[in-house]
C-alpha cells in the first residue's frame, strides 16, 4: 500500500469547486435521464417481464437455483455482506423474508458468521435487523 501511495502524483493545489462539478454533472445529466428513463433502456429492457407472464413450471429451477447461489456464497463473509445490505423495508417490507430459510439459522448466519469479520460489516448499508443506516462515510459528518 505505501509503494502504491508513494507512486501517486502529488495532489493539486487547487480547491474543489462545486461550480465545476455541477457543471460536469450538468453535461450528462440529459444522456443520463433518457438512458434511465421512462424511455430509456433500462424500462425497455423492465418490459420484457410481460412477454413472459408467471410460468409455475419454473418455479422449482429458479428456487434450486436460488439455493445453490446462496449456499456457495462464503459463510463468514458474502452472506454476512449480503444481509448487511439487503434493505427489508424496501418495497412496503416484500423482501424481509427473504431469503426463505428457518429464522435461527438466518439468526446465525447474519449474527454469528458476521462476527467473524464484524469491523467490516460497519461499511454495510442496513443494520443486522436489514433495516436502513446512515452509512460509515456519511457519520458524523454534518
Amino acid at each position: 500500500m505505501t509503494n502504491y501511495l508513494a507512486a501517486l502524483p502529488p495532489r493539486p493545489t487547487t480547491t474543489f469547486s462545486s461550480a465545476d462539478l455541477i457543471s460536469l454533472m450538468d453535461a450528462f445529466k440529459d444522456p443520463f435521464g433518457q438512458h434511465f428513463g421512462q424511455d430509456g433502456e433500462v424500462a425497455h429492457l423492465a418490459s420484457f417481464a410481460t412477454l413472459y407472464p408467471d410460468q409455475p413450471e419454473l418455479r422449482p429451477i429458479f428456487a434450486t437455483w436460488g439455493k445453490n447461489s446462496l449456499m456457495k456464497t462464503g459463510v463468514l463473509d458474502g452472506i454476512p455482506f449480503m444481509f448487511c445490505n439487503l434493505d427489508r423495508t424496501a418495497e412496503d417490507g416484500r423482501w424481509a423474508d427473504w431469503p426463505r430459510i428457518p429464522g435461527p439459522i438466518k439468526w446465525g448466519m447474519i449474527h454469528l458468521g458476521g462476527a467473524w469479520n464484524a469491523r467490516l460489516w460497519r461499511f454495510g448499508s442496513c443494520d443486522q435487523e436489514g433495516k436502513p443506516r446512515e452509512l460509515e462515510a456519511l457519520r458524523g459528518a454534518k
